[in-house]
């Protein structure tokens, strides 16, 4: 029955496992959060409990054990005593009595050597806490220096137009970046490795997939995105506003659905982008 008992007890533990993954990941996505949460809550719980029921298998197992080693003990203590009234059958039951004992000491120090199931099972589970507590941790490190870097390229007073606003980014050689200027236009910012992001049905569910990879152009007239698959230009009249994190940016049109873009963002483009896409 104790067998019985432990086996499901690490069934269930290892079940609960890949739910809390699984739970975690859920909860980083903002759509999915609740979800996430409950998910990670039930995968939490089943461990929980799984670790009771398996702790509580350990110690029953144990004191049947001891129980066991009693008995072994008191029946060979008798069989002592009855063997010295004979001294030709005291050294037989007293060499047996020993290795009796020997292998029951051996027994229960084998038991106790290692970890045990439960033991790695709360190394694996702080090992992974801790992976991920490090990783997050230097997430929001790099993120906070991006953001200070960002800061460090913008002036204290923010510009009152967006004329001011171009004019406090100098500009850069389009001829470098093998891309034709429109009459007048100056380009500000370039974010290589940009991916469009846009809404298509997989498996009949709405899902956001990257539909083009390539390139992302700021200048004093439009934000540009070119790639093989698709090439898009918004002019700053059409834009109500521009998102802009360390991940990628939102770009608001004044009608139409919002563009959305994946990329790890420059500080440079970042400053650019912020003060021209603020509203004025």
């Amino acid at each position: 029955m104790l067998d019985t008992l432990n086996i499901i007890a690490m069934i269930v533990c290892l079940l609960s496992l890949p739910m809390m993954v699984v739970g975690l990941v859920l909860v980083c996505i903002k759509k999915w959060r609740k979800n996430g949460l409950k998910t990670l809550g039930i995968g939490a719980l089943l461990f929980i409990g799984s670790a009771i029921v398996g702790a509580s298998v350990h110690k029953d197992r144990s004191e049947q054990v001891a129980h066991n080693n009693e008995i072994v003990i008191s029946s060979s203590t008798s069989s002592i005593d009855v063997a010295t009234q004979n001294e030709s059958v005291t050294q037989v039951p007293a060499e047996n009595t020993d290795k009796q004992v020997t292998s029951i000491e051996d027994n229960k120090s084998d038991e106790n050597d290692g970890l045990g199931f439960w033991g790695w099972g709360l190394l694996i589970i702080l090992t992974f806490s801790t992976g991920s507590a490090l990783y997050n941790y230097c997430l929001y490190r790099r993120k906070k220096h991006f953001e200070q870097q960002v800061a460090m390229l913008q002036p204290d007073i923010p510009p009152f137009n967006f004329s001011e606003a171009c004019e406090m980014f100098q500009e850069l050689d389009a001829s470098e970046y093998d891309y034709r200027l429109a009459p007048n236009e100056k380009l500000l910012g370039v974010q290589e490795y940009a991916n469009f992001v846009g809404k298509r049905r997989v498996n009949k569910i709405e899902q956001m997939v990257v539909v083009a990879r390539g390139r992302l152009l700021v200048t004093d007239q439009a934000i540009v995105f070119e790639s093989s698959e698709k090439n898009e230009r918004t002019t700053w009249t059409r834009i109500a506003s521009v998102d802009i994190t360390y991940e990628g940016c939102r770009v608001n049109r004044r009608s139409g659905i919002p563009w959305n873009y994946k990329f790890t963002a420059t500080p440079r483009f970042a400053a650019v982008v912020r003060a021209l896409g603020r509203p004025y």
